[in-house]
């Protein structure tokens, strides 16, 4: 299986504080199946320019090196970023952070309020060449109340990912999680880990709620889309998205 979105690198951001966290992760990684991971600490355009994170990543990717070589784990990397949305990002030289060796973004978007120019920052974007994957859609309030929102979008050649700890919550919480997966709006899983005890690496766990609630062709389905991702490639296992429709304010 593929993880394409984590914070397991050393001492970079908020995710793995040195790199024996970060080697307790990748053995979570490793038991749950996952032989490709994608290192995307935090980008945030405001705070840092893209050289300074790449150095900063590089030193990351320095200190975990000798740890990982004695592990004995198994596994493929790229390297890439989560990248906090910005109206001044198709102004970046965003190529520097994609995974590595497609032209493939993983934007977040802010959590405590819709941007109202979403889709036309997005759409520059995709007219320089890249493909934006936007980050654990399942933590957007506002797409949850709105799914029109990430039907259009997904419709317009945006590709998308939930965390897997998402779908382990009480039923209620992840009622309209299910829906947009129902809805084919959701490509694959990721597991945005960050540390064992606080956010850890529960892909498995998620896709065996996927299996519960739509059976093994979904899951199957997500795991060939994040496997194509990973390689650069269009993630087409799933079928087209069904446009959510709203009955009595609420939608079906």
């Amino acid at each position: 299986m593929t993880d394409l979105h984590c914070h397991i690198l050393p001492g970079i951001d908020d995710g793995a504080r040195n790199p024996d966290a970060s080697i307790q992760l990748l053995q979570m990684e490793d038991r749950d199946g996952v032989n490709q991971i994608v290192l995307t600490p935090h980008f945030n355009s405001e705070r840092e320019t893209v050289e300074e994170f790449c150095q900063k990543r590089r030193r990351g990717v320095m200190a975990l090196a000798e740890p990982l070589q004695k592990s004995g784990l198994k596994i493929e990397f790229k390297l890439g970023a989560e990248i906090y949305f910005s109206p001044a990002l198709p102004e970046l030289d965003l190529k520097k952070l994609c995974l590595s060796g497609t032209d493939i973004l993983l934007i977040e978007l802010p959590v405590d309020y819709n941007p109202g120019w979403t889709k036309e920052i997005l759409f520059d974007i995709q007219m320089q060449g890249f493909r934006p994957l936007l980050a654990h859609v399942d933590r957007y309030p506002y797409v949850l109340e709105h799914p029109e929102m990430l039907y259009e979008l997904v419709c317009a050649g945006i590709y998308t990912h939930m965390n897997a700890s998402s779908l382990l919550r009480k039923p209620h919480e992840t009622k309209q999680m299910k829906k947009l997966i129902g809805w084919n709006l959701v490509h694959t899983l990721a597991t945005d880990a960050h540390s064992v005890h606080r956010r850890p690496a529960q892909l498995a766990k998620g896709l065996e709620q996927v299996r519960h609630w739509y059976g093994e062709e979904m899951v199957e389905g997500m795991i060939r889309n994040g496997d194509a991702l990973f390689a650069g490639k269009e993630p087409t296992a799933l079928p087209e998205p069904t446009e959510p429709k709203a009955r009595f304010s609420l939608f079906r």
